[in-house]
């Protein structure tokens, strides 16, 4: 018995899934230390560490102080509530955090949430809680929720929430901002900013009247500030080596304004109590944590301030990660979001003990730190000790910093959030779709409110990915044969040198071309009835229905149906049946395989897979009798490879299953460890798989005896026990074709075994039937086309028709002209050579030197006939239709059926009765009836009757596409069927030596003979549409006049030829 090499799939279980989840004791060591990042750098800590940490945390300090007491009262909170808050993250991140760029603190978008819910719950529940207590608890709730993500590592949800709902989100919010802040900074009095941005911008404009001394304070800090940045900017790019400094610089001047104008104040107002001041100022500010204390948590508060905290978690954790990780991807490190969560978590929880309130990373704070050169989440520490400073120490100078001033910090801050020009134009160009989104979040936040915005373009965001996923059709893939050339020398790698030594590879695209490949590349069906099927959006209960839907159709509409639905009467139809559509185009190939490309699916569920068993169903119904071949390309995972091997893909059936034919399998191998890595790893699968309790393939392996590809070290890349489960789509495509070829190959071989064993092949048999000296030939031809008919006529019962040949109309003369000249010029080939298309490919077999010019000579001829067909043949004006003697004589099929057997029988009785017997093996009856099993075999194995003369025409094709470096695609049918005749005519030959003495004592043709009838073999037979196997015992079998006209003129021409030669 042939030895194979096995290497059996080992089926995921239950049991091994749940082990996977349960984490060993190295898994939870390893946890627990992941929780404490700092631990990996805090012993390689030094001094020049030190250095750059402290300059950096002491930096970003200075900028913190004035951004967290202007957000401060965004919360509609005390400035100093703001140093809290940031003064929590500072000293406590550096614990958790894994960014070292990252400083965590008060925002204007989380300050801006805090007041909303600060002011809910006063409306809510009027003069029952404190501002502090509302903001508390609030940072406290979400805190813990924070803390619980981090804990159960559920970073990764973040990347649920899209990019398009935060992006206008916070240019709203920024938005928004603005507009609260413009009375602060006009010093306008009795305008509401809680309300929409809106309402307050009209509200603003109404009120312009009041506008105070505040105004020259406001307008003047904002300029200042976008002047400084301008400056810096443009000193920056003038200045490549002072740029780290001028950037640093850029920074600080929130510090310096608030400085500036924090002396303004004080001269203006030193002498003057707070209600007496000029204008609008902080005023008194508690020194040091006089707020600190145990967060009193009141259940109905936690009740009222719980619903209101989704937004405000989402947006903090969104802002912090995407901070995190562009700093972590600007620097060369990465980030751990599920550590980022316990980072925020912990500031949440730490700041309501403080005074402080809910808190994420800051953008502005974190570009400042990292210019300055940062080196670890220590820096930290040293803005804690700035924060420690400024509330215990310069209370009393914060007391003097006008309002008008710190709203235009903000103003300014916030401007450089809202979506530029250029931002907005990318989103139109990366995705309409998600623009008008944008657009829509921006102007619903505006108008109804920020939290309607964001949870209304979340939804639409989802819901665009669910149409996306549940109605983006499948592709029917094509395949093209591609070159790699170097771009670098394009001139060169076009030359015909480069392009053979060039490497070449397949590759699969959309037959439908509305990718972005070039429209002037054919893209081809690999093999007729082979269709492959390509899933975009993966496979899944969302889009199954679409998917099996284009599928489904798509067989029906490019693809004839293999037997016709018996006809029921109309009163027993459904109601809902629609009217028969699909009656089999007989140009339509019948469905041979489905090649599934499983590149996008990695998981499967039960819906996808009852779907795929639907279709299944749908399409064997289809073909049947016939079994339809199922590939599945690039399935790698084992839970989904399970699912569909438990409903009958992927392997051979038992007798009970799935019928799949003879299928074809693609073995791919690779080279194995050495063999100690081998034991060792044997020995590693048999310990863990005994924990399981399962069998691996290892085991299974061991029980048999090594083949010759294992003692090479190859073993099988995938399980060999689901062979139809490949390694990629190319693989799958390899294999189907394999098997389509195979049938070619086989119906050929079959053929060619006939038409040798009838001894039709000889040369002089078929010159001496055109001398009308020996009539085996004519006899034998009669019976294969009686056998034909009858053949054809049961298949036509039972299946989809097999049509009658057309008409071959070229525009010379009438309706039939190609059949009348093809005919005779076919005719007058076999008289000069002894040979027909087919017949000369037995006789190239049986190694006649004549035969094997001649088939040359012919297979030259169809070179030459592809690049003259287009000047030869002309658009017919007046084209026969495919008339068939059933359609002149209105009779039915088996009414002809009998009629022309019982004339072929007559012909042949009397031909048996009158002509001398000939010196062939076999008689002409049997011999007939060989070549008509050789079409029942085509018939079965490739849904359509025999014929040769294609394959030079193909052949033509073939070389012309090599010659034109469009390379090989794949190996036409009637190649294939002509490799096989001349593989089954080999195989006859060599078992029955005495045909090949025979035909080589024949007489041969002269080379003029050979050189000009091999000519008219390959044109005239293409100019007839066929030959004596096409026309003759094909064609004539299905009663197509065309092929009745075409023998009868080849006959002529040859007797006329044979007489004038003999």
């Amino acid at each position: 018995m042939k030895k194979t090499i096995d290497y059996y799939e080992v089926e995921p279980t239950v049991k091994e899934a749940l082990g996977e989840c349960v984490p060993s004791r190295h898994d939870s060591l390893r946890f627990a230390k992941s929780l404490f990042p700092c631990l990996n750098w805090l012993p390689r800590y030094n001094w020049r560490w030190l250095l750059g940490d402290s300059i950096a945390g002491l930096t970003v300090g200075l900028v913190v102080i004035p951004q967290a007491m202007a957000y401060a009262l965004l919360a509609t909170l005390p400035p100093d509530f703001g140093l809290y808050t940031s003064f929590a993250g500072a000293a406590t991140y550096w614990l958790f955090g894994t960014s070292k760029d990252i400083v965590i603190g008060t925002t204007a978008v989380g300050s801006l949430l805090v007041g909303e819910v600060i002011s809910h719950v006063h409306e809510s529940r009027p003069d029952t809680y404190t501002s502090a207590e509302i903001a508390g608890t609030l940072s406290f709730m979400t805190g813990i929720i924070l803390f619980a993500m981090s804990l159960f590592r559920l970073g990764w949800l973040v990347e649920v929430i899209p990019y398009i709902p935060v992006s206008a989100f916070i240019t709203a919010a920024s938005i928004s901002i603005m507009c609260t802040q413009l009375p602060v900074l006009l010093g306008i009095h009795g305008v509401n900013t809680r309300e929409e941005p809106y309402k307050v911008f009209i509200s603003t404009m109404k009120n312009l009247g009041g506008t105070k001394l505040d105004a020259a304070i406001g307008i003047t800090c904002l300029v200042l500030l976008e002047l400084a940045k301008f400056v810096f900017a443009k000193l920056e790019a003038r200045q490549p080596a002072r740029k780290k400094m001028w950037s640093i610089m850029s920074s600080l001047r929130l510090t310096f304004a608030m400085l500036l104008y924090t002396l303004v104040s004080f001269l203006v107002n030193r002498n003057l109590k707070e209600a007496e001041s000029k204008f609008r100022i902080v005023g008194h500010i508690n020194q040091g944590f006089v707020h600190a204390g145990l967060p009193d948590l009141k259940s109905d508060l936690i009740g009222v301030v719980l619903p209101q905290s989704p937004i405000i978690i989402i947006i903090l954790i969104v802002e912090h990660i995407a901070i995190a990780k562009s700093f972590g991807k600007k620097h060369g490190y990465e980030v751990a979001p599920s550590q980022e969560i316990m980072a925020q978590g912990t500031a949440n929880i730490i700041g309501p003990f403080l005074g402080g309130y809910s808190c994420t990373g800051s953008f502005g704070a974190s570009a400042v730190l990292s210019k300055a050169g940062v080196k670890t989440p220590m820096a930290g520490l040293f803005s804690a000790f700035m924060l420690l400073l400024a509330l215990y120490a310069l209370t009393g100078v914060f007391y003097f910093i006008p309002r008008a001033a710190l709203a235009g910090l903000i103003i300014h801050a916030v401007s450089n959030l809202v979506a530029s020009p250029s931002t907005v134009m990318k989103y139109w160009r990366l995705s309409p779709f998600e623009f008008f989104i944008w657009v829509a979040g921006v102007v619903i936040a505006l108008f109804t409110g920020l939290e309607t915005g964001i949870y209304v373009t979340t939804g639409l965001s989802f819901l665009l990915l669910l149409v996306r996923i549940a109605r983006t059709s499948g592709e029917f893939l094509g395949r093209v044969t591609v070159q790699q050339i170097d771009p670098s020398d394009y001139e060169q790698s076009l030359s015909a040198n480069a392009r053979e030594k060039a490497p070449s590879r397949d590759i699969y695209l959309s037959l439908s071309r509305k990718d972005a490949s070039n429209k002037d590349i054919p893209v081809e069906s690999p093999h007729p009835g082979i269709l492959i099927y390509h899933f975009p959006e993966g496979l899944n209960y969302l889009n199954q229905a679409m998917h099996f839907k284009t599928l489904t159709d798509y067989v029906y509409t490019h693809t004839k149906r293999a037997t016709e639905e018996p006809e029921c009467d109309k009163s027993e139809a459904l109601w809902c049946d629609k009217p028969a559509v699909y009656k089999g185009d007989t140009e339509l190939p019948v469905l041979r395989a489905v090649v599934i490309d499983c590149s996008t699916i990695h998981n499967i569920d039960i819906t996808s897979v009852q779907g795929l068993v639907d279709v299944r169903n749908a399409l064997d119904r289809w073909a049947s009798p016939y079994s339809i071949e199922w590939h599945f390309g690039g399935l790698r995972n084992r839970w989904a490879r399970r699912a569909l091997t438990a409903v009958g893909f992927g392997q051979r059936a038992t007798e009970n299953g799935h019928a799949i034919g003879s299928w074809t399998s693609i073995l791919p191998l690779a080279r194995s460890f050495d063999e100690a890595h081998e034991n060792r790893r044997r020995q590693s699968s048999t310990d863990d798989e005994s924990i399981i309790g399962t069998r691996t393939s290892t085991e299974i392996e061991s029980s048999s005896p090594a083949t010759p590809a294992e003692k090479q070290g190859l073993r099988p890349v995938f399980p060999t026990d689901r062979p139809f489960f490949h390694a990629d789509l190319d693989e799958a495509v390899t294999a189907a074709l394999a098997n389509a070829r195979r049938s070619e190959c086989r119906s050929g071989a079959i053929f060619g075994t006939g038409l040798t064993l009838s001894g039709v092949a000889n040369p002089q048999v078929i010159k001496n039937q055109f001398r009308l000296s020996d009539f085996h030939m004519l006899a034998t031809f009669l019976t294969a086309s009686a056998t034909s008919a009858a053949i054809f006529t049961l298949y036509n019962s039972k299946s989809t028709k097999i049509p009658a040949r057309s008409a071959s109309s070229h525009g010379w003369l009438g309706p039939y002209d190609g059949n009348v000249i093809g005919g005779a010029m076919l005719g007058l080939g076999i008289s000069l050579t002894g040979a027909c298309p087919g017949t000369v490919l037995v006789q190239a077999t049986a190694g006649i030197g004549a035969s094997r010019l001649l088939a040359c000579t012919s297979l030259l001829a169809g070179v030459i006939w592809v690049r003259c067909k287009p000047h030869i043949v002309k658009p017919p004006t007046n084209r026969a239709r495919n008339t068939s003697v059933m359609d002149v004589t209105g009779l039915s099929a088996g009414k002809v059926l009998v009629g022309y057997e019982i004339t072929m029988l007559a012909i042949l009785a009397g031909i048996l009765y009158i002509a001398p017997r000939s010196v062939t093996m076999l008689h002409p009856v049997v011999g007939g009836l060989l070549i008509g099993f050789g079409q029942l075999s085509s018939v079965i194995l490739t849904e359509k009757p025999v014929g040769v003369s294609g394959a030079y025409e193909e052949f033509g094709k073939f070389f012309w596409d090599i010659f034109g470096g469009k390379g090989i695609k794949s190996v036409p049918q009637n190649i294939l069927f002509a490799c096989g005749l001349m593989m089954g005519s080999w195989a006859t030959l060599s078992n029955f030596p005495a045909i090949r003495e025979v035909m080589a004592q024949s007489e041969q043709a002269s080379l003029p003979m050979v050189l000009v009838g091999g000519a008219f073999l390959t044109f005239g037979a293409r100019i007839a549409g066929g030959c004596t196997s096409g026309h003759g015992i094909s064609g004539m079998a299905t009663m197509g006049l065309s092929s009745f006209i075409s023998i009868a003129s080849m006959f002529g021409a040859g007797l006329v030829a044979g007489f004038l030669f003999a």
